[in-house]
């Protein structure tokens, strides 16, 4: 039979270097959930243990990242959408700041036109990064379940045996 051959399995290295570096990454961003957190009127105990959790779910991450391919992509469109997201919204308000300071409007004007655009160019991100989003992780299904469905394809038998 032609079993196919199994992936290596990762090194200890890799395998620590991405739990670390996920770890680390979502531990950092955890500490913008505290404005949030303080808000929701969290028990100083539950708000001091939102880095731990943080650190747990990136290390998560990173493992999930290194065991599956799958997931590693899915990681890198989520953060490939939300940086075309952040740099679509920062080209709008630019590009249409510059135009607005140009055609004339100063000062208050200026500043309440601006928070309408800013808001609107964040939705716009938004939806254009979701959209990415969900159009790359269909894409990554589809991949996926064509590499599923080939395993029951029936092969071709062989003529002359």
């Amino acid at each position: 039979m032609n079993d196919p051959v199994p992936p290596p399995r990762p090194g200890f290295w890799k395998l620590a270097r991405y739990v670390l570096l996920m770890g680390l990454l979502v531990w950092f961003l955890s500490f913008f959930v505290f404005p949030k957190a303080i808000g929701w009127e969290m028990s100083q105990s539950a708000i001091d243990r939102i880095p731990i959790f943080g650190f747990a779910i990136g290390a998560a991450l990173g493992l999930g990242m290194v065991l599956h391919e799958s997931a590693r992509n899915f990681v890198w469109l989520v953060f490939g959408a939300t940086l075309t997201g952040w740099l679509l919204w920062f080209f709008l308000v630019f590009v249409i700041a510059l135009g607005l300071s140009i055609g004339g409007l100063e000062d208050e004007a200026f500043d309440q036109a601006m928070e309408r655009v800013s808001s609107i160019a964040f939705w716009v991100a938004v939806v254009a990064g979701g959209a990415l989003v969900v159009v790359g992780g269909c894409a990554i299904v589809y991949d996926q379940t064509g590499a599923l469905l080939e395993r029951f394809r029936p092969k071709p038998r062989n003529k002359g045996r």
